[in-house]
């Protein structure tokens, strides 16, 4: 939406609009407004970074003092995978920024080589802690079944142990879907050079 706009004002005006209002801006306008996108973009990104990050790590301290209280196989088993999934989500955040998306699908080369450079681990991570965001769901589900009416399942810590990585998980996968860094590149292809009167 901002590459549209940024491109019908760094349109060069035609000789039809030579009776109206001049549109357009210089070449210094443009490198200014250019420049002042990719500020906004990188303190957007960081303050992404921040607010998440700490959203992945605050609740760590609640479950390593479960781990140590003594818990019961089964919960020292969710708490462990907890733990694990929000690690996990805190790197995903801090180490894998969003990149940015090729309308036509394709990749540049230097994207492809970069990513095929990429350990096994942090090539498939995303898709591995979904997977324990869905196996601690699952457990969270077949626990408050059993509860069944006995005992309300809000007020039951495992519950929210299962719960609260998944929620954690999905909030950042959101927030990265909206993040997509701008493409400047696009912006530079829009330049026109400006014509003094």
């Amino acid at each position: 939406m901002t590459a549209a706009r940024l491109r019908k004002a760094f349109r060069y005006p035609s000789e039809s609009d030579s009776d109206g209002p001049v549109e357009g801006i210089d070449e210094e306008e443009q490198d200014k407004v250019i420049s002042k996108l990719n500020t906004q973009d990188a303190v957007q990104n960081a303050l992404y970074t921040k607010a998440f990050l700490a959203l992945a790590l605050l609740p760590l301290p609640w479950y390593l003092t479960t781990l140590f209280s003594q818990p019961t196989t089964q919960d020292l088993l969710v708490v462990i995978i907890s733990i694990t999934s929000l690690l996990s989500t805190a790197y995903i955040v801090y180490f894998m920024p969003p990149r940015k998306i090729d309308k036509k699908g394709k990749r540049p080369v230097y994207i492809a080589e970069r990513e095929e450079a990429v350990g096994p681990v942090r090539k498939y991570l995303i898709s591995l802690v979904a997977a324990l965001c869905t196996a601690l769901a699952i457990n969270g589900i077949s626990v408050a079944r059993k509860l069944g009416h006995d005992e309300p399942w809000i007020t039951n810590p495992q519950i929210w142990w299962t719960l609260l990585p998944s929620v954690i998980f999905g909030l950042v996968m959101f927030a990265r879907s909206q993040m997509t860094p701008i493409d400047t590149a696009e912006l530079q292809r829009a330049r026109y050079p400006y014509k003094g009167a």
